[in-house]
């Protein structure tokens, strides 16, 4: 078979929050290694929320911020921020519309008081999760309250917004300008902004261009509407069997769950291990 090259989200698909990384996953990346395909990580969070754990394992690349920074190598390929100007509009606007909010960059990520208070509540009703498992339980000194980013700017590559009810969150979409793109999720009352056009698929691409490579010997796997672009490009677009019903949608193929071997299953299928 000639090489493949696979991009994985972390949450939920390669990382499960109650287990952690499945002993499967990890055979099934070491095996897809050593067959000479490439694998990658492709996730929503932002380099500073990425645990030294995920880091570590053998991954012939990385595309954060849901494809705004990529690296190969641990050199950076490309990285897209918000521009301070454009951020400090957004700021505004999350203040009037009184929601949670994170600036994520790749060295430091930012919270207001509110999502400080979202997270405390999160953190109580899953107190047995594993340390490495919560997106948002990253590094110490990867994380300072709003003031900071004011004291000191540095670059943003996308933000996380946290609701008391989807009311919230609607009204704020209503208001967004049309360069951003909110992907929105209601079980929640929760969304990410990122800068429109650049999304997970994006990020393939720009790996992709960076080994000479077709998107139809792509395979993305993953779990959550901020998939949905990359699952839909990929030439094989796997969807979790823990994954949202859009995205099953549009997967080529609908593995198991993340805690059940969905990430090796979905690599045996395509005989790529």
């Amino acid at each position: 078979m000639s090489k493949k090259f696979i991009f994985i989200d972390i949450d939920g698909t390669l990382l499960s929050h109650i287990t952690g990384i499945p002993d499967s996953a990890k055979e099934a990346i070491d095996i897809a290694r050593e067959n000479g395909h490439k694998v990658f990580i492709n996730t929503g969070r932002v380099k500073s929320a990425v645990d030294a754990i995920i880091r570590s394992m053998p991954f012939d690349g990385m595309v954060y911020a849901a494809g705004a920074h990529v690296e190969l190598n641990d050199s950076p390929i490309v990285e897209h921020n918000i521009a301070q100007e454009e951020l400090e509009e957004l700021i505004k606007l999350f203040e009037e519309k009184n929601v949670g909010y994170v600036l994520e960059g790749s060295s430091i990520s930012y919270y207001n008081d509110k999502a400080i208070a979202f997270f405390n509540k999160r953190m109580e009703n899953k107190v047995n999760l594993k340390p490495q498992v919560s997106r948002h339980l990253v590094q110490e000194n990867m994380v300072a309250p709003l003031k900071n980013y004011f004291a000191r700017p540095t670059p943003i590559n996308k933000c996380s917004i946290f609701a008391d009810n989807n009311d919230q969150i609607y009204s704020l979409d209503e208001a967004l300008d049309k360069k951003y793109q909110f992907i929105i999720y209601d079980e929640n009352h929760s969304g990410e902004i990122f800068i429109r056009g650049i999304d997970k698929s994006y990020g393939i691409q720009t790996v992709l261009n960076e080994f000479g490579g077709k998107m139809e010997d792509a395979m993305a796997l993953g779990d959550s509407m901020n998939d949905y672009e990359m699952v839909k490009a990929a030439g094989m677009g796997v969807a979790m069997g823990n994954a949202h019903d859009k995205l099953k949608a549009v997967a080529d193929y609908v593995t198991f769950d993340v805690d059940d071997a969905g990430l090796f299953h979905a690599m045996k299928y395509y005989k790529l291990i």
